[in-house]
């Protein structure tokens, strides 16, 4: 999830400017909604409230909220591991066996094992 909400203020810089509230209703949709529902209805109304129903960039989030929105990913077990633990374990993996010179094929077939052990 971190990495999206590093990128908020540069996508979203225009709507921090104008609206003080905005941070604020923001982070509560993503951190303190429980159910998917919630979630849901949360996002409509600040996108609505804020404007922000065709903003390109949110709708890519939106997309893949399954993956990052905690609501969402409560029910998935993760040995106590947020999303940022998760993300930076993969990078290290990444790093542990890979550098700038490894062929791609050897990289794509290192991606097709690692995410074939994930859904196991």
């Amino acid at each position: 999830m971190w990495h999206s909400e590093k990128k908020i203020p540069e996508y979203l810089s225009h709507v921090f400017h104008e609206f003080d509230n905005f941070k604020n209703d923001f982070s509560k949709c993503l951190h303190f909604t429980t159910t998917p529902e919630e979630f849901e209805t949360s996002w409509i109304n600040i996108m609505k409230m804020y404007s922000l129903e065709e903003h390109s960039w949110l709708h890519r989030r939106y997309t893949t909220r399954e993956k990052w929105i905690s609501a969402y990913v409560r029910t998935t077990f993760c040995v106590g591991m947020s999303t940022a633990q998760r993300s930076e374990s993969m990078n290290k993996y990444f790093k542990d066996y890979l550098n700038s010179s490894t062929p791609m094929s050897v990289v794509s077939n290192m991606i097709k094992l690692l995410t074939l052990g994930m859904t196991k």
